[in-house]
């Protein structure tokens, strides 16, 4: 009982290099506010009690920050801010954004993500706002919210936040933070794509066609909105689709769909929510003309473009996206509340 004890009191301890992250982020952005006065810096026992550290550690993260020239110690006085490090090339003040993407610990970025991030990062530049970039050090709710709440920022734009960490979002609302959320499911969110609606409006059109055995890539968590909208569909019209068709991963993936495809009768349309276009195309080329006119494909076009491709490809409209998030900032930063404004970005599919 002791050992699974320590073990567990070991799991709920926060590293030392997460507590020094927290600290050295709260006080560079000390100095920045300072600005061109050196003024002074929170002492050793106001920090430990902020971010409810021990003294030693508070110690260590101020010691590193004055090697490093952020801090100044002035004997018998006390520490203080260094003017010299602050950005000088900045001529102007700018409001300022800070940003999460995910849990807040994501370090690597898809094409799809790093679309959306840059289309957002061009609008928010242009309304004369700087980003600041947060990454989280715990997945405690309530520490989440402090360490949040602690950095100063005009608006905080949270993009998919897991949903254990939705109350972060509500605490912070509640501490007067302006909060813009954008995220998969519409009862989250203050924006979303609208998937689901894709999805059923596929549906439809399929089910015009006649198309009643549909394959869907990939059946996840992350990407099930769009046949979340394709059953409604279906069942509306009195048809359950065949759950065996959803395929949940990749795992040999092109094999198992080549043989299904290569049966007659077994597949009507192929629906590719994840895999877009650059992963999709070059197995659509290896399929026979036949199999290509006989079942409908519909795939998201990526930056390779789909070139003797018949089907139906969509986009997603990361620009409007980035237009609406843009205009949320703004009314927010002028004293409009947003948090509950829900809009769904809408996507569109053409016929090749």
């Amino acid at each position: 009982m002791l050992i699974k004890k320590s073990v567990l009191n070991m799991k709920k301890e926060r590293p030392p290099v997460a507590e020094y992250m927290k600290i050295r982020r709260y006080m560079l952005n000390f100095v920045e506010q300072a600005g061109e006065k050196s003024i002074q810096a929170p002492t050793i026992l106001e920090l430990s009690r902020k971010f409810g550290v021990s003294r030693p550690t508070v110690s260590k993260a101020m010691k590193m920050l004055t090697d490093d020239g952020y801090i100044i110690g002035r004997p018998g006085l006390g520490a203080f801010t260094n003017p010299a490090k602050i950005n000088r090339c900045q001529v102007q003040k700018y409001r300022n954004v800070a940003l999460i993407v995910g849990d807040g610990m994501q370090v690597h970025f898809v094409p799809y993500h790093l679309e959306l991030l840059g289309r957002i990062g061009i609008g928010i530049s242009n309304l004369n706002f700087e980003i600041t970039f947060l990454q989280l050090s715990s997945h405690q709710t309530g520490a989440i919210a402090d360490e949040i709440a602690a950095v100063p920022f005009d608006l905080l734009l949270w993009i998919v936040p897991p949903p254990e960490l939705s109350p972060v979002i509500q605490l912070l609302r509640g501490k007067g933070k302006r909060v813009i959320v954008l995220q998969n499911d519409p009862d989250c969110g203050n924006l979303y794509f609208d998937y689901e609606a894709f999805g059923y409006r596929i549906g439809k059109k399929l089910l015009a066609e006649g198309r009643r055995r549909i394959a869907y890539l990939l059946n996840t968590e992350a990407w099930s909105r769009p046949l979340i909208g394709l059953q409604k569909a279906y069942r509306e019209a009195g048809i359950e689709l065949d759950s065996s068709l959803f395929f949940p991963d990749m795992i040999r993936l092109w094999q198992k769909l080549e043989k299904l495809l290569n049966s007659p009768g077994k597949v009507d349309a192929v629906f590719s929510a994840v895999c877009p276009t650059s992963v999709f195309l070059p197995f659509y080329r290896s399929l026979s003309p036949e199999t290509r006119a006989r079942v409908r494909f519909i795939v998201e076009e990526d930056g390779q473009k789909a070139e003797q491709f018949s089907g139906w490809i969509f986009r997603t409209p990361f620009q409007k996206m980035a237009d609406e998030i843009c205009r949320l900032i703004r009314l927010e930063c002028d004293g409009i509340p947003q948090d509950q404004t829900k809009i769904g970005i809408s996507l569109e599919e053409k016929e090749l």
